[in-house]
């Protein structure tokens, strides 16, 4: 997997410069409670353009305004604001890339933190330099010390209050845990949740697969994951709601918490390395996931 060699082989093979512009775009809705670091980690990471999409039920959903405060501390505005279903605005998101031309975007949730294995512009020299359009991750499942839905508190970094990564998503929820994270504009996805890309050439996964730190395992997620059940069953044939059904009995069967000790679940502290990310690919390369 790619290293941070890869400064030196695109340094002395390909002679190329970093991408001049690295977007972001990604679509908030429900709460915005994590939105200040989570555009914090990017910006370290070194995005140039944040484009921020805001799904609300309705005119005076106060989502819009908590949405754009935070946007005006990274000098970011709100790209736009939809009242229509949830799909349609993550469609419609990430097809807006179409306009950045030849450059990167990153595509991440709200709760969803890349953490990737090289310097990100250096990462997408190299694979500018071997053709390749858009890179893939894996969801890590970021989970609080006993296994619970622990409330999140804004005056703490988010990593210490979920110090556990686990891979949940897959075992439990029977969910797709890989995600395409970066691509160029040019490049569709075949679903809403951006979990894999409709054309282009990727990334293999043997040299390349980013952590995506997902924390979504918190307080309030129960009722999040009712609505949704609810709405989806309501307008749609869809049987995406069975996820979310999945981990609500899953999460009540053992006493309200997440079996970490479940050996399955690949648990381990994150200190702040995760360490059994070779287990997870291990597993993915096993299953025919790559």
């Amino acid at each position: 997997m790619l290293t941070l060699t890869v400064k030196e082989a695109v340094a002395k093979q390909f002679k190329i410069k970093a991408p001049m512009c690295i977007h972001l775009v990604t679509v908030v809705s429900s709460r915005a409670d994590i939105l200040p670091q989570m555009l914090k980690h990017y910006e370290i990471l070194g995005i140039s353009a944040f484009h921020i999409h805001v799904h609300a039920t309705d005119s005076k959903d106060p989502i819009v305004e908590q949405v754009a405060q935070v946007a005006r501390q990274f000098d970011a505005e709100v790209t736009s604001t939809w009242q229509i279903a949830l799909r349609q605005v993550q469609h419609d998101a990430w097809e807006s890339r179409s306009q950045f031309g030849n450059d990167w975007c990153l595509i991440a949730d709200l709760d969803e933190f890349q953490v990737y294995p090289a310097p990100l512009a250096e990462l997408l020299a190299y694979c500018d330099a071997h053709g390749y359009e858009f890179v893939k991750g894996c969801f890590l499942d970021r989970i609080a010390v006993d296994g619970r839905l622990k409330e999140f508190c804004a005056e703490l970094s988010i990593w210490g209050q979920y110090p556990m990564g686990a891979f949940l998503t897959y075992p439990i929820l029977q969910g797709e845990p890989r995600k395409v994270v970066a691509a160029k504009s040019n490049v569709r996805m075949s679903n809403n949740g951006h979990h894999t890309a409709a054309c282009g050439a990727g990334c293999p996964m043997t040299e390349c697969l980013v952590q995506v730190h997902h924390f979504k395992w918190r307080d309030g997620l129960l009722e999040v994951l009712r609505q949704r059940i609810e709405r989806v069953r309501r307008t749609s044939r869809s049987n995406h709601w069975k996820q979310s059904q999945r981990f609500i009995e899953y999460y009540i069967e053992n006493g309200n918490r997440i079996n970490l000790e479940d050996p399955s679940l690949l648990s381990g502290t994150c200190d702040p390395h995760y360490p059994n990310w070779d287990k997870v690919f291990e597993f993915l390369v096993g299953h025919g996931l790559t």
